[in-house]
């Protein structure tokens, strides 16, 4: 038996290390839950706030895809010359959102003006999925 720096002890032929605690690191299950967390209105306000945060600094990146894929699929006429149209105001109110991130984080009225951007994006994705799915280029 060989003493660890808790004081204790593990045999020789052991491979799994010991933690502070006495439990395996390969067989520990003692890992804090989330159950107390949850109930601290604190902590649910701020994990809120930081998937508020993330989702707007996304929609950026979305704005660019929405634009550039938007002419990508129209040139290979994979979705109408009119949704190529309608890709510009809505990576517009995408940008804008993302602009105001904090404000959004905050519970800011610019959700509104992102959702609208979104509706769009979700309005190429569906008809580009559907046209690839049907394998013919549209008209």
């Amino acid at each position: 038996m060989v003493r660890n720096c808790g004081g204790r002890t593990q045999s020789r032929n052991s491979r799994r290390p010991l933690l502070a605690d006495g439990y395996s690191a390969r067989r520990g299950r003692r890992w804090p839950k989330a159950g107390p967390l949850a109930a601290v209105p604190a902590v649910v306000q701020a994990l809120w706030a930081v998937h508020a945060a993330a989702f707007g600094l996304d929609l950026a990146a979305i704005a660019v895809a929405l634009i550039g894929l938007s002419y990508a699929a129209a040139s290979v006429r994979l979705i109408p010359a009119w949704l190529t149209i309608a890709a510009w105001p809505g990576a517009a109110c995408l940008l804008i959102t993302a602009v105001f991130t904090v404000a959004l984080a905050n519970g800011g009225p610019w959700v509104v003006v992102g959702l609208a951007g979104f509706v769009i994006w979700l309005v190429f994705v569906i008809t580009a999925s559907v046209s690839l799915l049907r394998e013919r280029p549209i008209p």
